[in-house]
């Protein structure tokens, strides 16, 4: 979308965190990512310091990025949480596939959809889904290499669990990174087929030749809050195969939509 085109889909208003751009048929609302050069991927020094904080596990397991490597990524929009119950209903003019993650959802619920679902329903001009680098650079929300949406630090416990919200009623009260995004514990789908010859995750189903999947980011520490061998899903350099979603494979959304500058 070209950028002298955002004001016939987007209303415009300002808050604390900056610009909110709110689509006019739907009332979702989407921060703005500006284009360039970002980190992507869990360094050297990101992995030392996880393991100094605890985490005893193999992280390049599941990520496909290695290194200090550094993407260029386009201006885009997404949307400011995960999408909600109310927001899937007004999107796809259409309910969602009944699962106890939608069947109990309030309307300001974030809702977990199979990917087909999502991609027939949901993905109509201009909404799309983020590419994996798309996700990993809203999540970190500036250009700087750090591990985790709120900074390189663990936050305490009480700090911990205002992300993990799952309802975005008032998105204003909840903790935000670096461009306003909420909920970023509740993982999201990428379009992107989850890349096996850059990973050393086990491969599910046991076959010679690996079925393509989805990336994703989980959003583990939802149901396992907080322990070591979990929280590290919540690294912005991290991403997984849906073959890690439990216990089935549906999972949280954002749609972005990209712009031309």
């Amino acid at each position: 979308m070209k950028l002298a085109e955002v004001e016939k889909v987007f209303s415009t208003s300002k808050d604390i965190r900056g610009t909110v751009y709110i689509d006019k048929r739907t009332g979702i609302r989407f921060r703005k990512l500006q284009g360039g050069q970002y980190p992507v991927g869990v360094s050297e020094s990101e992995i030392k310091q996880a393991h100094q904080m605890g985490f005893e596990g193999e992280i390049d397991g599941f990520d496909p990025f290695r290194g200090e490597d550094f993407v260029q990524v386009r201006s885009l929009l997404i949307s400011e949480s995960p999408l909600t119950y109310s927001h899937v209903l007004q999107l796809a003019q259409a309910k969602p596939p009944i699962s106890k993650y939608v069947d109990e959802a309030g309307p300001d619920d974030a809702v977990s959809l199979p990917f087909v679902w999502v991609q027939s329903h949901l993905t109509s001009d201009p909404f799309d889904l983020p590419t994996q680098v798309e996700l990993e650079a809203a999540c970190r929300g500036n250009k700087k290499r750090e591990m985790f949406p709120w900074g390189n630090d663990m936050l305490p416990k009480r700090e911990l669990k205002k992300w993990m919200k799952t309802s975005f009623t008032k998105p204003l009260l909840l903790p935000a990174n670096k461009i306003g995004l909420v909920g970023l514990t509740n993982g999201a789908w990428s379009k992107t087929v989850f890349d096996y010859s850059k990973s050393n995750i086990a491969l599910r189903p046991k076959t010679k030749k690996p079925v393509l999947k989805q990336s994703v980011k989980l959003g583990a520490a939802l149901y396992w809050p907080w322990q070591t061998s979990e929280w590290i899903y919540c690294m912005n350099g991290v991403h997984s195969s849906e073959y890690e979603l439990w216990p089935r494979p549906t999972c949280a959304v954002r749609l972005i939509v990209r712009i031309s500058e």
